[in-house]
């Protein structure tokens, strides 16, 4: 946090020039883009280390690709396996939110169907080689979903198996036993929950696998839990205190209607700050994770240009960061205002690589807004990322996770358009898939980005 003599600094600062190179109204930075020279045999570029530096401006980034593009590596993976990482998770994701609105609308049948038709997606999204990491998480999903079946059988007069998670708890209770045991053990967040714990791209899967392995034992499909951001060591201690509390309900309740009441409540969201490390850090490339505590690492790579080190730029975030936690608790309409302004000051610059500043303030002020109870508000922003463009498009199923954080936001709030939100982005996803799926098959199928070869489609000029 800036002290008060480094804030009146940054904005006499700010109020005498708008950049670095002049009153433009441009954000300001101490890193020109021209600068940056790239050369496979600098040290420090990217030899799959763990912050890799993204260039300012890639050629590939001015292409506007409107659509699904045949190629894995184009979405940042080695193989189309590695897609379909991303999209089970999204798949299972939107499972468990559809399970939680007709549960809470219409009862114990309609969640399960719900939940049927989420093992019929993840069907969709099978790993075509095993032994992978890909094939692991497939496999850790589909335990999950399984056993939230066996939940839901529980709550209508099943016997619910004994477990180590948060649905082995509600089965002691179903039973008549106490479950403080296995309460007192889950108390502790593994320590797969420490998001930078990775050493390079492999690794970082592999701990995207643990971290949905660690969402699988303390989650479950009835009771949401907003995470606004990451789900961290924070987000497990919350999810855990709804687990106690629900538990507590749950032994009172006798009937199937007054079991699914009990579990199928809300906690209250931990407020998120908008700090100076909040608006200058990477966003992932998946706003799911970042944004609504999808399970996932935290980004890898680090911006060359208005990142880290920019000391120009982090000082400008900073002012920002000030005047944003003044207005979020009570001027939800001033947060939207100063997001909106900061984004056009870094829109007014040139370099590719902006995108992703602008990404991470629009995320940063969702995420503080919906923490609040600000849902309007936060939709407004969330809406400011569409339409769809330039790297947009390198992102897996990314129209679908802006509906699926929307439907989050709607969920949160209780409005009447949350099922269809959810629908919505539940359909787009089975749509990717699809396309991935015929990719994997046709390599013809799908866009071809300018220097990725010439098969498929030839990209728009």
């Amino acid at each position: 946090m800036m002290t008060r003599r480094e804030v009146l600094a940054a904005l006499t600062a700010a109020a005498a020039t708008a950049c670095s190179g002049g009153g433009d109204g441009r954000a300001p930075s101490s890193s020109d883009p021209a600068g940056f020279v790239f050369d496979p045999q600098k040290p420090g570029l990217d030899k799959g280390q763990k912050a890799p530096p993204l260039p300012p401006d890639l050629n590939l980034w001015a292409w506007d690709a409107g659509g699904f593009v045949g190629d894995p590596i184009w979405y940042g993976e080695h193989d189309w396996d590695g897609v379909r990482m991303r999209l089970m998770g999204h798949l299972v994701w939107l499972g468990r939110d559809r399970c939680r609105l007709a549960a809470r609308r219409s009862g114990l049948p309609e969640a399960r169907a719900e939940l049927v038709q989420t093992v019929r997606d993840l069907g969709t999204c099978a790993p075509q080689r095993r032994g992978t990491v890909t094939s692991e998480l497939h496999s850790a999903l589909k335990d999950v979903v399984q056993r939230d079946l066996m939940l839901l059988d529980g709550l209508a007069g099943k016997p619910v198996p004994t477990g180590v998670d948060a649905a082995g708890v509600f089965g002691i209770v179903l039973a008549g036993g106490s479950p403080s045991g296995l309460l007192e053990r889950l108390a502790h967040p593994p320590k797969d929950l420490d998001l930078d714990n990775f050493k390079n791209f492999d690794d970082r899967h592999r701990l995207r696998v643990q971290q949905w392995i660690a969402w699988g034992a303390m989650a479950d499909p009835l009771g949401l839990v907003p995470t606004w951001g990451h789900f961290d060591r924070n987000a497990w201690t919350l999810w855990h205190r709804s687990l106690v509390e629900r538990a507590g309900a749950l032994r009172s309740a006798k009937s199937p209607e007054a079991r699914l009441h009990a579990l199928a409540q809300d906690a209250v969201a931990t407020p998120v700050i908008p700090t100076l490390r909040e608006l200058g850090a990477l966003p992932t490339g998946d706003s799911l994770i970042d944004t609504a505590g999808e399970p996932g690492p935290q980004a890898i790579g680090e911006l060359w240009t208005m990142g880290a080190k920019d000391t120009d730029y982090q000082r400008w975030l900073g002012v920002q960061s000030e005047q944003l936690k003044a207005q979020v608790a009570g001027d939800p309409d001033g947060v939207v205002a100063t997001i909106r302004s900061a984004v056009a000051a870094v829109d007014r610059h040139t370099h590719g690589s902006r995108f992703y500043n602008i990404k991470q303030l629009r995320n940063a002020g969702v995420r503080a807004l919906a923490s609040r109870g600000h849902f309007t508000q936060a939709r407004l922003l969330l809406a400011d990322h569409r339409p769809l463009h330039n790297q947009d498009w390198a992102c897996p199923n990314r129209a679908g996770i802006l509906q699926a954080i929307e439907g989050r936001v709607a969920l949160t709030a209780g409005t009447d358009d949350a099922q269809a939100l959810l629908h919505a982005a539940s359909q787009a996803s089975r749509a990717f898939t699809e396309d991935v799926n015929q990719a994997s098959q046709n390599p013809a199928h799908g866009l071809r980005p300018p220097g990725f070869g010439h098969r498929g489609k030839s990209p728009p000029r």
